[in-house]
């Protein structure tokens, strides 16, 4: 069973036609707009809440944080890192294959069998995930897939000074 626990829900205006409720949106190209992801690495801003199909240009409610229903690309297990499969929007698991880094939209919060399950997700928009990594990162900012710290780094600290008697 899959549960809502809407936190933050902003309307915009639909780019392209989203026939599909519970699909990750992407930001349109201009201000104020959301599209379906339509390229590998898309950064999905949320999850479309709207029942019926909604035709570009039209308003559009997007659940941005909290915990949302989403449908399922194929089958996901509880806890499985999310992001928004191109041209569908339907949560797909996050694997570090697509390249350095992939633009999570959210956590799996219920188990999917099958492609078109609707489950539960935590909404986390704005993370990512790189090679069972988990980051957050500014928009301006980059992160190197060969940036890494090993169990064997240390950190040294400057010793405290004495308390003055």
């Amino acid at each position: 069973m899959s549960v809502e626990n809407n936190v933050f829900q902003k309307s915009f205006e639909a780019a392209s036609i989203f026939a599909t409720p519970y699909v990750c949106a992407v930001l349109g190209s201009t201000a104020n707009t959301v599209s379906l992801p339509a390229t590998a690495g898309q950064a999905s801003i949320g999850v479309v809440q709207q029942i019926t199909t909604v035709a570009s240009g039209q308003a559009i409610p997007v659940m941005i944080y909290g915990i949302t229903k989403v449908v399922a690309d194929s089958a996901l297990a509880v806890g499985d890192h999310l992001g928004g499969q191109i041209t569908t929007g339907y949560a797909f698991k996050l694997t570090g294959l697509l390249g350095a880094s992939e633009n999570q939209v959210g956590i799996a919060l219920s188990a999917a069998t099958a492609q078109g399950d609707i489950i539960s997700m935590l909404l986390t928009p704005g993370v990512m995930y790189i090679k069972g990594v988990m980051t957050s990162v500014s928009p301006s900012s980059s992160v190197s897939p060969s940036s890494s710290v090993s169990p064997s780094s240390s950190v040294s600290a400057s010793p405290s000074p004495s308390p003055v008697s």
